[in-house]
Formats: structure tokens, sequence, C-alpha cells
């Protein structure tokens, strides 16, 4: 899978998730959307 480097820290979190790329946005398998620009965690 793609590697967001621009999520910084956040790319250690993702690689434990399953997350599909939609257009520009980062949605979870399950289809909820993922906010890269401001993770909450």
């Amino acid at each position: 899978m793609e590697r967001l480097d621009a999520a910084g820290g956040a790319v250690s979190f993702i690689e434990r998730a399953t997350f599909v790329k939609e257009g520009n946005r980062w949605l979870y398998a399950s289809g909820k959307l993922v906010d890269v620009d401001e993770p909450d965690f």
C-alpha cells in the first residue's frame, strides 16, 4: 500500500489498519473517513 509521508507520525498507525484511497481522501475499508491532515490521536 502507499505510505502517507505527509502524515508523518500517522504512518505507523496507518500501517496497522486497512485503508483505501478514494480521490484525495483516505477511508477505512468500512467507509469511515480518515482525516490525515488532523489525526484524532
